[in-house]
Parts: structure tokens; sequence; C-alpha cells
């Protein structure tokens, strides 16, 4: 016996339905995705400084170069703040005698418009719109600053060296324990120079270097007692 009051939608009205849910679902995602996107990009801080990259970009800072820096070096510290550079120490068991290690790295000289600082084991260097500004332990005589087009990132290494991101190239200066000559970087945007050796970040990721030979001697060394 035929049923009555029943109307059993067709296959292709099924069809259509499902489309219908499958359109409504991918817009949906579409819709999550770019609202997600957007708060991301909204709260995006590239350069850690807790300064976001919209409010850098309005008020003409770069997202990229962190606005706010510390510093630490072998005995004294450096910070990079809205009103310049500032150094300070903490005295040490030894400046009792002779004041051994103070040579002047935290009386800052005079700034333009400084964008980074870099303390080292007794001397300290920052990047202002006149170049690289040295302080402390003179190392100039011996080592002068080469020309340099656009430093952007510096890093002054406690081995008495100084590295500093160049445009697209890293240039270093000072003793030289063959660390002085990086190899092959593409596009490097960190620069962190130690004792006797450095490390950079570029985009094929972290490429550290040092004098081998330099290396095998101390382990040597060390082995030998």
């Amino acid at each position: 016996m035929p049923e009555t009051g029943v109307i059993k939608p067709s296959r292709a009205t099924r069809c259509h339905c499902i489309r219908l849910v499958i359109i409504r679902r991918s817009f949906l995602v579409l819709f999550l995705s770019y609202f997600y996107n957007a708060q991301a990009q909204h709260h995006l801080d590239s350069d850690f400084d807790g300064l976001l990259d919209n409010w850098e970009i309005a008020n003409g800072r770069d997202p990229a170069r962190a606005d706010y820096q510390l510093s630490l070096g072998h005995y004294h510290s450096c910070a990079l703040h809205d009103e310049g550079v500032k150094c300070w120490r903490e005295p040490t068991e030894l400046d009792q005698f002779n004041n051994t290690y103070d040579f002047g790295q935290i009386q800052v000289p005079e700034l333009l418009n400084p964008i980074a600082v870099s303390a080292g084991r007794d001397r300290t260097c920052a990047i202002d719109e006149t170049g690289v500004v040295c302080w402390g332990y003179a190392l100039e005589d011996r080592f002068p600053t080469p020309d340099l087009d656009n430093p952007s990132q510096i890093s002054v290494g406690s081995g008495g060296f100084t590295c500093v991101i160049d445009g697209s190239d890293v240039i270093c200066w000072g003793y030289d324990y063959g660390q002085l000559s990086p190899p092959p970087l593409s596009n490097p945007v960190h620069i962190a120079a130690g004792n006797s050796h450095v490390c950079a970040k570029d985009d094929n990721g972290i490429t550290c270097w040092v004098f081998e030979c330099l290396c095998d001697r101390f382990i040597a060394n060390s082995m030998l007692g």
C-alpha cells in the first residue's frame, strides 16, 4: 500500500544540499582563517621589543629592528632605550687594588639617534647616524673601523674584535683568530660574537665559524692539563 504524506527528496536534491553544506563550511573555514590571520598580524611583534609592528610602522619605526636592546659584557652592561644608550657596571673584588677592569666602557659618548649597542669585555660599540662608535679599551689605533655602507647590527666579541651586519654582508675586524673571515651568507639578519668565534642567522639558518686550528690546540692543551 503506498505511503501518504511523506515526500522523499530526490537524489539530485540531496546532492545539492550536500554541496551547499560543503560550500558553507569552506566559506566558514576561509573566514575564520582570514579573521585569525588578521588578528595575528594586528598583534605581530617581529623584533620582540614589545612594540607591535602596526604601531612601529605608524610611528615611522622599523618593525624588523628592536627599539629596546640589552647587552651584557664581561663586567658591564648596556641598554638602548628611548633616551639613547646607558651603560653601568658593578664594582669587582679587583677594583679595590687597581681598578683593573675600568677602561671607560660605561662612559657613553654623545650619540646621534643610536639604533644598536653591544658590550664586550672592556669596550662598548654602538651604531648611530654617524656609523660605528666605540669607547672603552682603545683598539682603533691598531684596528681602525673599516669603511661601512649601512651597518644595522653590531656585536663586540670578548676576544678584542667586532662584527657588524653591513647591508647583506658580515664584516669583522680586530684580533684575528680566524673568525674575521666569515663564510658565504645569504641575507644575514642577526650576528653574535663570542671570545674567538662568531655566529650569524641568515636565510639558511644559523652558521658559526671559528679558527679550527686554534680550537684543536686549545683542546689538546686542555687534555694535557
